[in-house]
C-alpha cells in the first residue's frame, strides 16, 4: 500500500451534498497515434485526475481519528462511489500538431463517502478478529504441543525414577546429602507445578516417588493418593503406593494396592513380584510362589523374581526347588551377588559345605562388602572344622558390622589365628 494514511475514528458528515468537479486535459496526437487513441488517452488522464480530485475530497471532509485510512483505501471508495462522464471534447491544430481538449465532470455524493468508509471500518474489524482468531489458535496449538512435549518428558522420568527404585537391592546406599538436596530442590520445583496445574496426576506421581527417595513414605502416599483421586486408571500409581505402604510395614495395605494396579494392568510383572514379596513377608509362601510365578510368565528373564520365588521355596524346606531358581537366577544376571548367596545357603541347609563356599565366594567376589556372605562362609568353613578361615570370615563380618560369629567362635574357643 502506498505511504498515504489517515487517522480516523468514523466518517462524520456535517450535511449530505453532491460535490461536482471537472478536470481538463490537452492531448497532442503522436506521430505514430491514431486520432481516437490520442482522444481515449486524454479522456484516461482526465478521468484519473477527477478521481484524485475526488479522493482529495474525501480526504478533506472526513473527520479522522485514531485509526489509519490508507491511500489505497482512498482510492477505492473514489472509484467505487465517483462518477464521471465527458462533458466536452475537442479537435484542433496546435502549432504544427494537432491536439485534443478532454473536459471531465465527476460527481460525489457525500453520504456515499460515509456508507464506504463504515464497510472499511467493518472490513476491517472483521480482518482483525480473524487474524487474532487464528493467532490464538496457532498459540493455543503451540501451547498444547509444549504441553504434550512436557508430559511425555514427564512419563519418562517417572518411568526411569521407578526403574531405578524396582533395581534397588538391600545393599543400595543411602542417598547422600548432595542427592537428597537436589531431590528436594526437585520436589519444590514440582510442588509449584501442582499449584499450577493442579488436575496433572503426573505431578504428583513423580513428586511422590521423590518423597520416597527421601524414604517419606506418608508423603509419597498423600502425593499417590491425590493422583489416584484425579486418574483412578494408572496401574502405576496404585504400584507406587503398593511399595510406599510396603516400606512402612503395612503389608495388608500394600497387596491391596498391588491386587488393585494388576486389575488395572494386568501385564504389570513388578506388581506380582512385589505383592509376592509382601506374601512372603507375611509367611504365605505359596502365594508368594503363585505370584513370582506369574511375573515369570510375563517376563522371563526377571532375575530378582526367580531369587525370591527360590527363597520361598527354601521356606517351605524344598531346596532342590530352590537351588533350581537361584541357578536360573544367576543365568540371567551372572553378577547378582544374592543369588550366588542364597544358593550358598540352600546348599549348606542341604548339607553340600563345598558348594556353599564356592557360592559364597562368588557373592563376595560381586559385592566385597557383603557381610552377610563373610558371615556364612565362616559357619561352612567351621563346619569344616578349617577354622583359621573361619576365623578370617568371622573377623571380616565383624568389620561390616556383623560381630556374632566372632563372639561365638571367641566363646567356645574355636579362634585360630
Amino acid at each position: 500500500m502506498r505511504a498515504l494514511a489517515l487517522l480516523f475514528l468514523m466518517a462524520v458528515f456535517a450535511f449530505a451534498e453532491v460535490k461536482t468537479f471537472t478536470q481538463s486535459v490537452t492531448q497532442v496526437i503522436g506521430d505514430s497515434q491514431s486520432a481516437d487513441d490520442a482522444r481515449k488517452e486524454a479522456i484516461k488522464k482526465a478521468q484519473a485526475n477527477a478521481l484524485r480530485e475526488a479522493g482529495e475530497f474525501i480526504v478533506t471532509q472526513t473527520t479522522l481519528k485514531n485509526n489509519q485510512l490508507t491511500s489505497d483505501e482512498v482510492e477505492a471508495i473514489s472509484a467505487s462511489i465517483v462518477k464521471t462522464k465527458v462533458i466536452d471534447q475537442k479537435k484542433y491544430l496546435c502549432g504544427d500538431n494537432i491536439c485534443w481538449d478532454i473536459t471531465v465532470e465527476s460527481q460525489i455524493d457525500s453520504a456515499s463517502i460515509s456508507e464506504q468508509v463504515e464497510k472499511i471500518l467493518k472490513h476491517r474489524e472483521t480482518q482483525v478478529k480473524l487474524e487474532q482468531t487464528e493467532k490464538d489458535k496457532q498459540d493455543l496449538t503451540d501451547e498444547n504441543k509444549r504441553l504434550a512435549q512436557e508430559k511425555l518428558e514427564l512419563q519418562q522420568k517417572i518411568e526411569n525414577l521407578m526403574n531405578q527404585a524396582a533395581n534397588k537391592t538391600e545393599n543400595t546406599a543411602q542417598p547422600t546429602v548432595k542427592e537428597s538436596k537436589a531431590t528436594r530442590q526437585e520436589i519444590d520445583q514440582y510442588t509449584q507445578a501442582i499449584k499450577k496445574t493442579p488436575n496433572e496426576p503426573l505431578n504428583y506421581i513423580y513428586r511422590g516417588l521423590l518423597y520416597g527417595e527421601l524414604g517419606d513414605h506418608s508423603k509419597a502416599i498423600a502425593d499417590y493418593t491425590q493422583a489416584i483421586k484425579i486418574d483412578p486408571n494408572d496401574a502405576r500409581i496404585y504400584y507406587n503406593r503398593g511399595n510406599s505402604y510396603d516400606d512402612l510395614g503395612d503389608q495388608l495395605k500394600a497387596i491391596a494396592d498391588y491386587t488393585q494396579a494388576i486389575k488395572i494392568d494386568p501385564n504389570l510383572a513388578w506388581a506380582y513380584y512385589n505383592r509376592g514379596n509382601s506374601y512372603a513377608n507375611l509367611s504365605d509362601y505359596a502365594k508368594a510362589i503363585a505370584d513370582y510365578t506369574q511375573a515369570i510368565k510375563i517376563d522371563p528373564n526377571f532375575a530378582w523374581a526367580y531369587n525370591n520365588r527360590g527363597n520361598s521355596y527354601g521356606m517351605l524346606d524344598d531346596h532342590s526347588k530352590a537351588i533350581a531358581d537361584y541357578t536360573q537366577a544367576i543365568k540371567i544376571d551372572p553378577k547378582l551377588a544374592t543369588a550366588y548367596y542364597n544358593r550358598g545357603y540352600s546348599y549348606a541347609e542341604l548339607g553340600d559345605h563345598s558348594k556353599t563356599i564356592a557360592d559364597y565366594t562368588q557373592a563376595i567376589k560381586i559385592d566385597p562388602n557383603y557381610a552377610k556372605a563373610y558371615y556364612n562362609r565362616g559357619v561352612s568353613y567351621a563346619n569344616l572344622r578349617d577354622f583359621k578361615k573361619a576365623t578370617r570370615d568371622a573377623r571380616k563380618a565383624c568389620e561390616l558390622g556383623d560381630c556374632k560369629l566372632l563372639q561365638y567362635m571367641g566363646k567356645n574357643g574355636f579362634i585360630s589365628d
